[in-house]
């Protein structure tokens, strides 16, 4: 907790104002202030205070000022002394204590902001996002004082890759602002929102939110300070041209001109930059020549501030103008009359590369790359030696990228990069898929590693070990996989969870369910600190709980998924996790109890993680009474989410499904399943209920493009959406086809650890009876 809250609070502290000025009191009656200590009679007094008191003086009266305090200056020190109260607590890590303490100092001085300071960051600290937003918003609506707090959170939140829930937090602002909101807090929430979609790429909100603030910026008659206006840009240039490319994704010319044209008034003594901009305002308005006139200036300046952007901007007007032969000569005069410029030669490489000149682009990094190891040389150099078939280089190279370049595929993360940063990144990823796929570079890189592995004096280290088994997983090859990721294991004193992790779930991915529960306990026996803390451990024992049932070891699921929940009693989704142990074991009495306890645990809980876990519980309770026969219940389990959420995909598939399986409502069921579909067209078990409905409605061609469709998609083999098929191909009286779908099903729900003996009847009736042979 102390480090979170550290790092919290350096975020909080710099935008959030002191406690000062005259508290808003009420008339309500106030808990009384903890009480403040006294010192002790026998005390040794401090000699700056001593009692000069001598016995023929007069008793001392207590003091009692000439005027009064009002109910308020009483609220206010009741309120300091709660405050005072918390901070003591805090000190003790008594968080909650502290928090009880706060709550009770904003009861007393709700209008007061500093306790609301302390409650968003132990509330934030301890992951309840919930908690955080209310005492932000509740802190923003007493004040504009509390707005800085509330967009503090949000930076968080963005920081956190929640920048939705982040716009929320702003937006709400704005719906119910403090009666002392100026207009400089209104823009500024609006430049943060126009930041926010623009990272999450909501363009038209962005340019809406940009529109209001350069407006008021740009307005002659405009009542903003100087300062204010200095709050609200930032660095001026900076902002102004970030509001310029938003207006330019919207093709919003116009604008994006004036937004650089601002932008290029605090950038003047870079003017090249302004003519960059230029660039690709004219090339978004179909301008290609003059937008290479304006590159020119930018290139001529020999300025790198926009690096591969540039260049990848100059190949981009080749190309529109049909002229791609003339762009490695321009990159190559530009490299000689720049040679320093890094992101040039890393680029001109790269051409090389795409041009089949190998030892160009090879000879070129390894200039470039010089002493310290830059990343995009290392990237460049993998993809070279890829190609080159080099084995032991590559191995060596891309080990050595894989420490230095981020690994994400989010894309508020990746929105937040400069340019470079954001290609290398991808690029990085492209070359993982790329070495994944080209079998001779895996099996050069995967007996490379083997030959490492058999030296004397071990020469393959826990990073080579650890990307070889990553490529495999993504190549398939599950059993070297296995066998680095082990090694890498084996390597450390104190292995990263993380390597538990990945191997665990791609040995269950790969159906190796006895081996990912002994991976999974591998880390929960773990003797290093990172692995025993309740919350990691517990994590293991679930991803082991679902491997041992997956593997019909039931018994060993429900222990560990039982101690998980000794370490975690309040979870939801180690709740859930035992009652489907008990589902998928087809011990249906025992999973109707569990999923109706998690129900009647959760169901009143406030907050999203424990509202989306009884929906999925009572998704799970209606499959168990419609496997014990009784559709009614099933359907009345399902009706209770739909009367909810009737836009729910999920809860339309279901119900849909159910009447559609019994035959009745299918109109109704059949544009319920329409609207999961439109939300989820690939999705093998939506696409399977939209065949069966149509099944239902003697619409049997309509029905064999979604069923075949749906067996073709991953996990869509499924047995019963098999044995739809061939009822549906049956119909259309392609017997072959039918018998050969039906097989497919029967083998598929045989080859279940716990089969279903219903499915298994119904199937083995469609089918010839084995010849006793």
């Amino acid at each position: 907790m102390t480090v979170i809250r550290q790092t919290i609070v350096g975020v909080l502290l710099g935008q959030i104002a002191l406690w000062q000025g005259s508290v808003h009191g009420d008339d309500q009656p106030q808990p009384p202030a903890p009480p403040i200590a006294q010192p002790s009679p026998a005390a040794n007094p401090s000699p700056i205070a001593v009692d000069v008191q001598q016995i023929a003086d007069d008793p001392v009266e207590p003091f009692e000022p000439k005027v009064p305090l009002t109910d308020e200056q009483k609220a206010r020190r009741q309120a300091v002394t709660w405050f005072m109260t918390g901070q003591l607590r805090e000190g003790k890590n008594d968080y909650a204590g502290a928090l009880e303490a706060y709550r009770t100092a904003i009861e007393i001085a709700p209008g007061e902001i500093k306790p609301y300071q302390s409650l968003v960051t132990i509330t934030f600290a301890q992951g309840d996002r919930e908690g955080a937003t209310k005492y932000a918003l509740q802190a923003a609506g007493q004040s504009r004082e509390g707005i800085p707090l509330a967009r503090g959170l949000a930076n968080l939140l963005v920081r956190a890759s929640e920048t939705g829930q982040a716009i929320e937090v702003l937006e709400k602002i704005q719906q119910s602002p403090p009666e002392d909101l100026k207009l400089v807090d209104d823009l500024v929430l609006h430049r943060d929102l126009g930041l926010f979609h623009r990272l999450m790429t909501h363009t038209d909100p962005a340019v809406e939110h940009y529109k209001v603030v350069m407006s008021a910026l740009l307005d002659s008659d405009s009542p903003l300070a100087e300062e204010e206006r200095e709050e609200i840009l930032g660095d001026a240039g900076e902002t102004y041209e970030q509001m310029g490319k938003v207006f330019l994704d919207a093709k919003l010319a116009d604008l994006a001109v004036t937004a650089f044209d601002e932008a290029g008034k605090f950038n003047k003594a870079r003017p090249g930059i302004h003519s960059f901009n230029l660039a690709m305002v004219y090339k978004e308005t179909e301008r290609p020549e003059q937008a290479l006139e304006e590159l020119q200036k930018y290139f001529d300046a020999q300025l790198h501030s926009k690096g591969r952007e540039a260049y990848q901007l100059l190949a981009d007007l080749l190309t529109e103008l049909e002229r791609t032969d003339e762009l490695l000569p321009q990159l190559e005069n530009l490299h000689d009359r720049d040679s320093r410029n890094k992101s040039l030669a890393y680029f001109l490489a790269e051409q090389y590369e795409q041009q089949d000149q190998l030892d160009e682009a090879e000879e070129l990094l390894k200039e470039t790359i010089g002493r310290r190891a830059d990343p995009r040389g290392l990237v460049g150099l993998a993809s070279v030696y890829r190609r080159q078939h080099q084995a032991k280089p590559l191995l060596e190279t891309f080990a050595q990228a894989y420490q230095v370049v981020p690994q994400t595929e989010d894309s508020e993360a990746l929105e937040r990069m400069d340019s470079d940063m954001r290609a290398l990144v991808e690029r990085f990823g492209e070359l993982q898929t790329e070495i994944a796929e080209d079998d001779e570079a895996m099996d050069g890189l995967i007996a490379t590693g083997h030959e490492l592995m058999g030296e004397d004096d071990g020469k393959l280290d826990f990073i080579q070990a650890y990307v070889l088994g990553k490529l495999s997983v993504e190549s398939d090859r599950i059993e070297p996989a296995q066998e680095f990721y082990q090694l890498a294991i084996d390597m450390q004193n104190d292995p990263p969870a993380q390597l538990f992790r990945e191997l665990g779930l791609a040995l269950t991915d790969a159906d190796k369910y006895a081996e990912a529960a002994k991976v999974f306990g591998q880390a929960t026996e773990h003797t290093s600190n990172n692995l025993q803390q309740a919350g990691v451990r517990a994590l293991f024992l679930y991803f082991q709980s679902h491997a041992f049932e997956m593997d019909g070891q039931t018994d060993a699921a429900l222990e560990a998924i039982g101690e998980a929940r000794k370490a975690l009693p309040d979870n939801a989704a180690m709740h859930f996790q035992e009652a489907w142990v008990f589902y998928h074991a087809h011990r249906w009495e025992e999973a109707i109890d569990k999923f109706q306890e998690v129900i009647d645990t959760y169901e009143s809980k406030d907050n999203a993680e424990s509202q989306r876990i009884v929906r999925q519980t009572r998704f799970s309770l209606s499959a168990v009474w419609v496997q014990l026969g009784d559709f009614q219940k099933g359907e009345e389990v399902l009706e209770v989410v739909f009367d909810e959420e009737p836009d729910n995909t999920q809860v339309n598939n279901d119900l849909g499904y159910l009447w559609a399986d019994q035959g009745k409502n299918l109109e109704q069921a059949k544009a319920m399943i329409e609207k999961a579909l439109a939300a989820e067209g690939e999705n093998p078990a939506y696409l399977d209920s939209m065949g069966w409905v149509l099944f239902k409605l003697g619409d049997y061609e309509k029905a064999r493009g979604h069923l075949e469709q749906a067996v073709s998609l991953p996990n869509g083999d499924d047995s019963t959406i098999l044995d739809h098929l061939g009822d549906t191909y049956n119909a259309l009286e392609l017997t072959d086809k039918a018998l050969e779908a039906w097989q497919k099903a029967l083998e598929k729900e045989q080859g279940k650890p716990y089969p279903d003996e219903k499915i298994l009847d119904r199937i083995k009736a469609k089918l010839p009876a084995p010849s006793d042979e």
